[in-house]
């Protein structure tokens, strides 16, 4: 194989929508086509590290020269079919082109067990030109490639215009880069000396791409071609983790399941040995993030932290897009979350009993505030009335804050909401918590009884939170998931951490919270039913 001497790098940025039509067009029309024209001595494709709808491809030349080709010149991003245009132009951005000499002679784009790239590329004033160069290549290079898994480390410099210096950092993760020895290794007198005369500054932190769906029919043209560009046992099955793995949170920051997916990502990033990101894919009721989860492909690499909508969507909406029984492996039980009925000071009931009473005196009169349809804490409280016996309105608001709000507002006269957002407005006297819904008092309310002691024998109504993957995942896949996630669970900095936020670790095996699941599904549809609650 020939010495590469020269470095081409494409990026785009698609539309969501547009993923798998533009995966499939540029594995196998636009890598292809290019590395039939000699010159092009590989390909690898990469994608980013928290966005992986942004793509960046490397090729590696044997000189700048194969870009002056005819044939690449009827492949060019200047000269792309109409449907390529299409999909360009309507559907993904362009987020950087550059193509550039290598300073000194390397070795291929990317070493075969580099998981993780950063690509840093800038322009430099003319006046420093001389003593960034010096800098970059005597002081910053060698001391960022001596780190802990820095693979290799390159620059490079462009003839013509646009980003003068690309430097290209091959890493055992993408995390090498966002660790705090990167980032003192990157700061130093020097480097905030020649910083301000940096201008136009790229800098992308991927990983490497691995296609996990099949490739169309029109790939197998192309099959041999496609295969210079991975490693020497490309074909075989990698030891698990072999990249970054991806927990959906199907709710908004900062919300209970965020939490609890952020507080486990860090530790279990460091006993897998890759990056864990958090993906916040939330709407439909949580139905959004968990169908995407569903349906990702059954390899580890996409989990998701379930949510107590899970068991109650089934019984509120007409058409769920899966089956929480069916459609997902458990891994475990994360955690669970007391709620707290409360009311606003002036409602007359200062406690469980007092308010069954004068729910049954007002049936239907006394308004009480959800974050929405279906939720866990109307669920909650749905449970609570069919227990007692009474009735209430209804009031749904957007959200467990404008809940909570529209109490300490008096607009309505009671809710079921979390510890996190009530107990504050408890301790100042703008609500008085009534009960817990959890079947034992909580540590960080220990005056506030349960429900279930105050008059309501049996009540109990948690939210919940647990990591699961797509069913057909390996077992040996879920059996180490469930082992470091469960260790770091158990650690007491997140048993504190969530416990401060009113939440207790449960962290069981998968057999536990498969039988959890199925059981919060069975009575959430009895609850449905007795409160004539219709499916939407």
């Amino acid at each position: 194989m020939s010495q590469p001497l020269g470095l081409l790098g494409g990026g785009f940025d698609s539309s969501a929508a547009a993923q798998d039509e533009f995966d499939d067009w540029y594995d196998t029309e636009h890598i292809p086509e290019r590395l039939r024209i000699q010159g092009f001595i590989n390909a690898v494709r990469w994608i980013g590290a928290e966005n992986p709808r942004i793509s960046l491809a490397l090729y590696d030349l044997e000189s700048l020269d194969v870009l002056k080709k005819p044939e690449y010149r009827a492949v060019s991003p200047e000269h792309f079919s109409p449907w390529a245009t299409r999909m360009l132009v309507r559907k993904c951005r362009r987020l950087c082109r550059f193509n550039c000499n290598q300073l000194a002679p390397g070795n291929r784009v990317a070493p075969d067990d580099a998981q993780g790239l950063l690509v840093s590329a800038m322009n430099v004033a003319p006046e420093v030109d001389a003593e960034f160069n010096a800098w970059y290549d005597s002081e910053h290079l060698p001391r960022l490639a001596a780190l802990p898994g820095v693979l290799s480390a390159r620059r490079f410099q462009s003839p013509g215009a646009g980003l003068k210096y690309v430097a290209t950092y091959h890493l055992t993760s993408p995390a090498v880069c966002e660790s705090a020895a990167w980032q003192e290794a990157s700061s130093t007198p020097w480097s905030q000396k020649l910083l301000p005369h940096v201008s136009d500054r790229l800098r992308l932190v991927l990983r490497r791409y691995v296609r996990t769906t099949p490739l169309p029919a029109i790939a197998g043209l192309f099959a041999g071609l496609l295969l210079v560009s991975a490693p020497p046992d490309a074909l075989a099955q990698p030891a698990y983790p072999a990249r970054t793995v991806r927990i959906i949170v199907a709710t908004s920051p900062p919300g209970g399941a965020d939490i609890v997916a952020r507080s486990i990502a860090p530790g279990l990033s460091e006993r897998l040995g890759q990056q864990v990101i958090v993906d916040n894919r939330a709407g439909a009721s949580t139905m959004l993030g968990h169908e995407l989860a569903a349906k990702a492909p059954p390899d580890g690499y996409t989990l998701v932290m379930g949510i107590s909508t899970l068991a109650i969507n089934p019984a509120t909406f007409r058409h769920v897009p899966y089956d929480a029984l069916r459609d997902f492996a458990p891994i475990t039980h994360a955690a669970i979350q007391t709620l707290v009925l409360a009311v606003h000071p002036s409602f007359p009931a200062r406690n469980v009993k007092e308010l069954i009473v004068l729910a049954k005196a007002r049936p239907g009169d006394v308004a009480y505030s959800s974050p929405g349809f279906g939720t866990n804490p109307q669920m909650g409280m749905e449970l609570f009335l069919y227990m007692t016996g009474t009735r209430m309105l209804h009031v749904p608001y957007r959200g467990g804050g404008e809940s909570i709000i529209a109490l300490v507002a008096g607009h309505v006269s009671v809710t079921v909401a979390s510890m996190l957002g009530t107990m504050p407005h408890v301790r100042s006297g703008k609500l008085r918590a009534l009960g817990v819904t959890s079947a034992r008092r909580v540590a960080n309310a220990p005056d506030v009884p349960t429900i279930a002691e105050s008059g309501v024998p049996g009540y109990e109504s948690l939210q919940w939170y647990g990591l699961l993957a797509p069913t057909g995942t390996p077992q040996e896949i879920i059996a180490r998931l469930n082992r470091e996630t469960v260790a770091v669970l158990r650690t007491p900095a997140i048993v504190a951490r969530l416990a401060n936020d009113g939440a207790e670790v449960v962290a069981g095996t998968p057999e536990e919270f498969g039988a959890y699941i199925r059981a919060e599904t069975e009575k959430w549809a009895k609850v449905a039913k007795a409160a004539g609650i219709k499916p939407e």
